[in-house]
């Protein structure tokens, strides 16, 4: 596959030979062109998962959620354990 040695906006990142390959092979059968292209939709998709996964809800607050000790007991209180 090809790769641009021309920098556009954004920042430029370098990959390992063996990262390069491997990334030649997943794109064989897409419709991506460059490695540039497909990192460029992998990092959208991985930041925007991980974005969504970390964003509160709008009831929430994280000073009052319990702790995992604090959850591990109240179950065992429960369930008539303690």
């Amino acid at each position: 596959m090809t790769t641009t040695d021309e920098p556009t906006d954004g920042c430029i990142i370098q990959l390992s030979a063996e990262l390069s390959e491997r990334l030649d092979a997943r794109i064989e059968n897409t419709t991506f062109e460059t490695h540039e292209e497909y990192v460029t939709e992998a990092l959208d998709q991985i930041l925007t998962h991980i974005e969504v996964d970390t964003e509160p809800s709008p009831n929430s607050h994280p000073q009052a959620a319990p702790t995992e000790a604090e959850a591990v007991k109240d179950q065992l209180e429960s369930l008539g354990y303690l």
